[in-house]
């Protein structure tokens, strides 16, 4: 396997410096749904598998697990055809350095619910 070793990328026009491009890119990010019930990878970047915990409850499998406990995970969750996007409310448990991010969906009323959501991971690869 080759390496490249460059302290800056650049197209002509703009450059920068390889360690944003190495640190500050989504280690991977999934795109979830989940309405159905039944869990479902709609796309992803460095995801394995996903496993259905409960309802509301799903954790993410990485590939390649992160090199520390310190890391960064965004949410977004779906609507499932309603516009109360502002009452829904998630949570995140991280477990990234072995292999894993679990989040919690419910709906306005507090309840878990399946829901459809997008969720990324930043930090460093192990």
């Amino acid at each position: 396997m080759s390496t490249i070793h460059a302290s800056n990328f650049g197209d002509g026009t703009n450059t920068v410096e390889s360690g944003y491009v190495l640190n500050g890119s989504f280690k991977a990010w999934i795109s979830l749904l989940a309405n159905s019930g039944t869990p479902s990878i709609s796309d992803s970047l460095n995801i394995s598998s996903i496993t259905d915990n409960q309802t509301g409850s799903t954790e993410n499998n990485v590939t390649n697990s992160m090199s520390a406990t310190t890391y960064g995970v965004l949410i977004g969750p779906g609507l499932n055809g309603t516009s109360d996007f502002t009452s829904q409310s998630t949570t995140c448990w991280n477990n990234a350095l072995v292999g894993s991010w679990r989040v919690n969906m419910a709906g306005a009323t507090g309840t878990d619910d399946d829901r459809d959501y997008g969720s990324s991971l930043l930090g460093d690869l192990a």
